[in-house]
């Protein structure tokens, strides 16, 4: 189970003082206590998310259909991503999921302006390895609606960041599992005339090491761009398949 904490620790010299060891010991103990009782924590979000997904989803008048790599995509009837050539990625939305901020000890919280940097910065990366896969396949990102583009709006929501990259005087050392979690939703539309194409949902965690590790804003990043990357690859691979997500089982 992924334990959502982010143990830190000050950095120390190069010539660790006598006891250390001791030091880091208590830390995993503290770290193995912390996941024993995240595991009888209630669920995470992804579950009832998805619940509800396909509850107003289906309401709607979509049809579920079967994607591979995708927890969830409900598709309008008939419809195709044949003929699509570009795509318009019309917003890019990143939200962290809301038990994340709750301070475990005075001062713990991610000020505004950190918050603000990861979410551009993700932001950052999705626009950045969709352009990037797509143009493997001779597609690429459009500027806005017109004929031949997908419009796409997308949004990261219930991000959980295990050990964020807070700017301060200090230096600290973080340990984690893993790196967090998040889940992708989007809406795939015709630009030119607004029609709805499909609505997909996708949970991803990065894999639970099993033991802290020393964990870093490089890690981080390098996870998130694995993660959207892969997503970037399942949109590619319907357009080459040109018969479209509604078609699919």
């Amino acid at each position: 189970m992924n334990a959502r904490i982010g143990l830190r620790a000050a950095r120390s010299p190069a010539s660790r003082p006598r006891g250390s060891r001791n030091v880091l010991g208590c830390l995993v103990l503290l770290a193995a206590l912390a996941a024993l009782a995240a595991s009888s924590a209630p669920a995470a979000t992804g579950g009832s998310r998805r619940e509800r997904a396909a509850a107003e989803w289906s309401h709607d008048g979509l049809r579920r259909t079967r994607v591979p790599g995708l927890d969830l995509v409900y598709v309008r009837e008939g419809a195709s991503l044949a003929g699509y050539r570009e795509v318009w990625l019309k917003s890019v939305e990143v939200a962290f999921r809301r038990d994340w901020q709750v301070p475990t000890r005075p001062g713990s919280r991610v000020p505004p302006r950190d918050v603000a940097r990861i979410k551009d910065g993700l932001a950052g990366i999705l626009r950045e390895e969709t352009a990037r896969e797509l143009a493997r396949g001779g597609y690429a990102l459009a500027a806005g609606p017109g004929e031949g583009v997908l419009e796409v709006d997308v949004s990261i929501v219930d991000l959980y960041v295990n050990a964020p990259d807070v700017q301060g005087a200090a230096t600290v050392e973080r340990y984690t599992f893993s790196t967090g979690e998040m889940t992708l939703v989007a809406e795939l539309r015709d630009s030119p005339t607004g029609d709805l194409v499909a609505r997909v949902l996708d949970h991803r965690e990065d894999r639970d090491r099993g033991f802290l590790d020393f964990t870093t804003s490089a890690d981080n990043l390098a996870a998130a761009r694995v993660t959207v990357r892969e997503w970037a690859g399942i949109l590619r691979r319907h357009l080459d398949a040109a018969q479209g997500i509604g078609t699919r089982r």
